[in-house]
């Protein structure tokens, strides 16, 4: 469990620093809940602390609304933690799309939260991201289970 957490801080400081040098027209993917997801769906409940930590460390360092991504990633954690238990996890593309709407969900609440949510800034943003989270995440979910079985 500890490598995890040094694995959630490097993605962190990772979302808040050099995540811009990838970015496709404006469009960056969310490593914080690729951790999140990765946690909730492999570790269960946990991934509700993990989610309050990274969610209050991306409102320590955006300009959003204080809270917001503590609150959404806190609760994102928590009911995916719960439902893992029923949930197929060892499939690569269950797990793809457990990451596209995963991300759609939180990003819809972050706009709601943060902006007058539109259809058309949904669908630039929301679905997009989304996207490129799941593009993204996929070879991120292999090699940390190939990492974390290493470490076992």
């Amino acid at each position: 469990m500890r490598h995890l957490v040094i694995i959630a801080v490097i993605f962190c400081l990772i979302q808040a620093s050099v995540i811009f040098s990838i970015q496709i027209q404006d469009i960056l993917p969310n490593l914080i809940i690729l951790i999140l997801i990765y946690t909730a769906l492999f570790h269960g409940e946990v991934a509700m602390f993990f989610g309050f930590f990274m969610g209050l460390f991306q409102d320590c360092y955006s300009a959003s609304t204080l809270g917001c991504n503590t609150l959404i990633y806190t609760a994102t954690g928590y009911l995916l933690g719960k439902g893992t238990n029923y949930l197929y996890k060892d499939n690569i593309l269950f797990q793809a799309l457990i990451i596209f709407t995963v991300s759609i969900i939180v990003s819809f609440f972050l706009l709601l939260f943060e902006r007058d949510l539109t259809i058309s800034i949904f669908f630039r943003y929301t679905l997009t991201s989304s996207l490129y989270t799941t593009i993204i995440g996929m070879p991120i979910f292999l090699l940390l289970r190939k990492l974390e079985r290493q470490l076992a």
